[in-house]
This record gives C-alpha cells, sequence and structure tokens, in this order.
C-alpha cells in the first residue's frame, strides 16, 4: 500500500509539474510563430486549470496575435475582472482596441486650429472641425476646414471612411471639395491599404491626387510597430522627384488611446494643402500628445519646427 501510495504521489507531482510548464511551452511555441498549436494547448490546459489566470492572459494575448480581437476581448476581460491588477491583461486589452479599430471606438467630435509660420512665405492658418462617427462596417469621418494665406481663404469638406476586411486588414479612403481652389486642391482624393501582419506589426501602401492647377500624385507606404504601452512608426512620400520621410515613437497610457510623442523627419505626416506641399522638402521636429481633460474631454496638441518654419496645432475633442 505504501509504494502504491508513493507511485500515485509521483503522478499527481508529474502531473502538476506538466500543467505548470504548459504555459511556458505554449509561449515558446507561439512566440516562433506556431500560434494555432499553442492555443489548442493552453485551451486544453485552461479546460483542466480553469482558474490558471496567468495562462488565461497569455491565450488571450495570442488570440490577439492571430487577429481574433472579438474573443481576444472577451478572454482578457474575463482575467482583469478575476484579477483588477493584472496589467499583462489590461495593457493587451488596450492593444486589441487599437489594433482591430472595431465597432468599439469612440465616436469623436474635434475643433481645433493649425498653424504654420514660414521664415520665407507668408503664414499657414487653418481653423477645423471633425466629427468621427464608428460603425460596423468602419467609421467614418468628416471634416471641414479653412485656410487663410496670402491674404487669400479657402475651404474644403472631407469625408474618410475605414472599412474593414477580415481581422487584419482595412482601407482607408479620403475624398475632398474645395470651394475656390486657391489654397486647397479643387478636389482630393486619396485610398491607402492596411494590413496586420502579426504581433503588432503594421505596413500599408497607397496613393493621394491633389488636384492643383498642376495636378499632382504622392504615393506613401508606411510601417508600424506596437511594443507593450510604445508605438514606433515609418511613412514615406514620393511626389513626382521629391521624397519625404517621417519617423514617429508614441508612448500610450490610461488605456484610452492618450499619448505623447515626437515626429520627425522631412515632408508632413499627411498631404492635404499647398501648405503640406510647401514642407515636403523641409525637415520637421515635432511633440505631439493627446491628453484627457475632463469626463470625455480631451486636447490635441503638436508644437515644433525645422527648416524655415515652425508649427503649431491645438484642437479640443470630446470622445463618447
Amino acid at each position: 500500500m505504501k509504494k502504491f501510495c508513493v507511485i500515485l504521489s509521483m503522478f499527481a507531482l508529474a502531473a502538476v509539474a506538466a500543467a505548470q510548464d504548459t504555459p511556458s511551452r505554449a509561449r515558446e511555441l507561439a512566440t516562433s510563430g506556431q500560434r494555432v498549436e499553442a492555443l489548442r494547448m493552453l485551451e486544453a490546459h485552461l479546460s483542466a486549470n480553469p482558474s490558471d489566470n496567468d495562462a488565461r492572459t497569455l491565450y488571450g494575448i495570442v488570440l490577439l496575435w492571430e487577429g481574433r480581437y472579438e474573443e481576444a476581448r472577451a478572454v482578457l476581460e474575463r482575467a482583469i475582472e478575476i484579477d483588477p491588477l493584472n496589467d499583462d491583461a489590461r495593457q493587451a486589452l488596450a492593444n486589441v482596441e487599437r489594433w482591430s479599430r472595431g465597432p468599439r471606438e469612440r465616436a469623436e467630435y474635434f475643433a481645433g486650429l493649425q498653424y504654420d509660420a514660414f521664415d520665407d512665405s507668408s503664414d499657414w492658418v487653418e481653423p477645423f472641425v471633425s466629427a468621427k462617427i464608428p460603425t460596423t462596417a468602419g467609421a467614418f469621418v468628416a471634416r471641414a476646414s479653412q485656410a487663410r494665406r496670402f491674404s487669400l481663404r479657402d475651404e474644403m469638406a472631407e469625408v474618410e471612411f475605414y472599412p474593414r476586411f477580415g481581422g487584419r486588414s482595412y482601407v482607408w479612403l479620403s475624398g475632398g471639395v474645395a470651394t475656390d481652389g486657391v489654397l486647397y486642391p479643387d478636389t482630393r482624393f486619396g485610398a491607402e491599404f492596411f494590413h496586420v501582419i502579426g504581433r503588432g506589426v503594421e505596413v500599408s501602401a497607397g496613393a493621394r491626387y491633389l488636384g492643383f492647377d498642376d495636378s499632382v500624385m504622392v504615393y506613401s507606404a508606411s510601417a508600424g510597430l506596437y511594443r507593450g504601452n510604445w508605438y514606433f512608426a515609418g511613412r514615406g512620400y514620393r511626389a513626382d522627384d521629391t521624397a519625404a520621410g517621417q519617423l514617429v515613437i508614441r508612448r500610450y497610457f490610461g488605456g484610452e488611446g492618450h499619448y505623447y510623442g515626437l515626429r520627425a523627419g522631412v515632408g508632413r505626416d499627411e498631404i492635404r494643402s499647398g501648405s503640406d506641399l510647401d514642407s515636403l522638402d523641409r525637415t520637421e521636429v515635432v511633440a505631439e500628445a493627446l491628453l484627457p481633460v475632463s469626463r470625455g474631454f480631451v486636447v490635441n496638441v503638436r508644437a515644433g519646427g525645422g527648416e524655415g518654419k515652425r508649427t503649431g496645432m491645438v484642437a479640443l475633442g470630446y470622445r463618447r
């Protein structure tokens, strides 16, 4: 009998050791690209050990890497419900919201002012308002702006749409029309395809058409990487014989998309107007932030400068 108890104890200890080792082996599989096998292993482990919240968190993270955002969200929310201090699950859940661009995005309304001061040209002043409405198909954005430069004024109305395709791909579609076409292009169109490769790596490629008297085609591509609370990205532009590029570093905090960061390079982060074309061959370093104010209100600010210019932007927004 004693011998039988010893053997039984050895089997029990072996089973416990195997259960404890399963998440480690699943993590190794997931980080080496064998995520489907890792998910199967974690599902079996959680079925036998439902109280293992660390394994549950890892399961949610691997689901996130696989682009299965709704499943990842449910698993991670359960992990946080069990342990409200689970920082790994909270950060992974914040990544779900950022990577998925899904219908849980908040509606946003902004009003602001962009100002560019050029040493060798007239200043650019641009008040604007915008609204973003999330839908199950993707977010819609409407924007109205007015440009003031060279004693001239011009207005532009624009719409953007972000339709999604599966869990990993979406498209940016943009169109705009100006009232006079003296500072803005008469018409502006853009399209860009974005795809999440996995583990927070996103790439894109697209083009913009600016319908000035001499129309301009601008081609663009980007690559971005989310790592924990950090986001790193590079974007390049090509217009005729001019090339430009921007690098971005952001630090997110709070789980609601708030951030502070730095943008540096040649050109602008987006090409919409004559002022942006003027900046296409100028270096620029800009600090930027999206900061909470109170009860859904946020402030978006930018400030910096570069070769022959200074730039700033401030916008007050409400998110619900």
